[in-house]
């Protein structure tokens, strides 16, 4: 399915739920793929304490400063004098580690956390390290495990809870990423990381007043950042209220004037508002300031409002070039390979996309709901049966999918199954996008039982 029309209704928090790849590991506080306003290091800083030499506890913190500041060259050297002056302790391995996660080196920094594992097996500190290390790998299942072993290990740390709730997110394991985020706010209740992971799990599952409540927390624990208060004006926006929206987005753009989020939002903001134009001008005029692969989401939202105008070719080649600016942009792939089962057009490329999508993204559920609809396009039936099994079981309350599948079990001539997959998206009571025509479908097969 086109993922910009179901499920992430606020069309920005879409992208921060949604896209970006397995490295945009950025947070300490917030959460593995939150926005975080505070530019920490790419893991948690190591714990000082459980240093016991002298020298080696200074090296270390004085590495975590330099690092800090972005001095990634000399907290490197600090690091590794203070893995020489007390080699059995973990934390300089977890600085060696965050270092060349910075640099881009996974292998290398996954090398670092394995011994930092092998040193202090039943740390929670080094498991959700671990845990990080691997979801920039891609290896989101690994990195699930060892959010749930350090929670295991330590119920207070609070990091892993909001580390495992990302990654509920990201999987649209939404009921779970609720509970996760709230035994999250237990722990921390003026944590702002907290209170704006459980708004965006509220926000992904519909429950949009709740979600309001928890970003305005959010921003009450984090004055100085306007992530919360922009995340606070989509919902309001998608609830319909864009006065309140382009009101709450002033205030953040107080908090923080060169943000460049509010100016996206706002750009949202005016398209739900109906004032496309005045939207697609603010996305063009960003693209001079934003270079790949932050650019690769302005071209998508360009792409969502293009489509959404009727403008296919244009909607197309804006998510080419939001692809070709970050190639580990799924959402980007995904949205290719639905336009081009709606065009009916380069069906093999569409597959091709599709797949590569659920490369990066694994056990997406929308992703294995569009699969199902390529192959259902191209005619492999029994491989969109399949699909669609696997999106089902991901989401079963998605009346897409549902809908899906009865269109594939229609196409088989299984009319009787087709009739009560589309009667079971229909008693969801969700809108979607294929309700109408999930009807018109419905009542043709019962009337066709009906003739004797």
């Amino acid at each position: 399915m086109l993922f910009n029309s179901r499920q992430c209704a606020p069309i920005l928090l879409l992208f921060f739920l949604c896209s970006s790849g397995h490295a945009a590991v950025v947070s300490n506080d917030w959460g593995i793929a939150s926005p975080n306003p505070s530019g920490s290091a790419a893991l948690p800083s190591a714990n000082v304490s459980v240093m016991k030499n002298a020298e080696a506890r200074k090296a270390l913190q004085d590495g975590q400063t330099q690092l800090a500041a972005g001095k990634v060259d000399a907290a490197e050297v600090l690091f590794q004098q203070a893995s020489r002056l007390e080699p059995s302790a973990y934390p300089p391995k977890i600085g060696l580690a965050d270092v060349a996660l910075r640099r881009s080196r996974l292998q290398e920094s996954d090398g670092f956390v394995q011994q930092a594992l092998a040193l202090a097996p039943n740390s929670a500190e080094v498991a959700t390290v671990a845990g990080r290390v691997a979801f920039a790998m891609g290896k989101s299942d690994v990195a699930e495990k060892q959010y749930q072993r350090a929670i295991s290990l330590d119920r207070q740390f609070l990091i892993a809870h909001l580390d495992l709730g990302e990654i509920y997110i990201s999987s649209n394991r939404v009921k779970q990423a609720v509970a996760t985020f709230r035994a999250a706010v237990a722990l921390g209740k003026n944590h702002p990381g907290a209170h704006y992971g459980l708004g965006r799990a509220l926000a992904q599952m519909g429950e949009a007043e709740n979600a309001e409540k928890e970003f305005a927390l959010s921003a009450k624990a984090a004055p100085t950042s306007a992530v919360p208060l922009i995340s606070l004006a989509e919902v309001q926006a998608a609830r319909g209220d864009t006065g309140r929206a382009l009101a709450t987005l002033d205030q953040a753009a107080k908090v923080e004037p060169s943000n460049l989020r509010v100016v996206f939002t706002r750009a949202d903001v005016l398209a739900i508002g109906g004032e496309v134009d005045k939207a697609l001008q603010i996305y063009k005029d960003t693209l001079a300031s934003v270079k790949p692969p932050a650019s690769a989401i302005v071209h998508m939202k360009m792409g969502n409002l293009y489509q959404s105008k009727n403008q296919l070719d244009a909607a197309v080649a804006s998510f080419e070039r939001a692809i070709e600016d970050d190639p580990k942009s799924h959402l980007g792939y995904n949205n290719l390979a639905w336009l081009g089962v709606q065009r009916k057009t380069n069906l093999a490329q569409a597959l091709k996309w599709a797949q590569r999508a659920l490369e990066l993204s694994p056990k997406n559920s929308n992703y294995e709901d569009t699969l199902a609809q390529v192959h259902l396009a191209r005619g492999e039936l029994d491989l969109a049966i399949a699909a669609s099994g696997r999106a089902l079981a991901a989401g079963p309350n998605v009346p897409d999918y549902h809908y899906t599948l009865g269109l594939v079990r229609e196409a088989k001539g299984q009319a009787e199954l087709a009739l009560a997959s589309y009667d079971a998206a229909l008693k969801i009571g969700k809108a979607f996008g294929g309700k109408s025509d999930a009807i018109a479908r419905r009542d043709n097969l019962i009337s066709k039982k009906a003739k004797p």
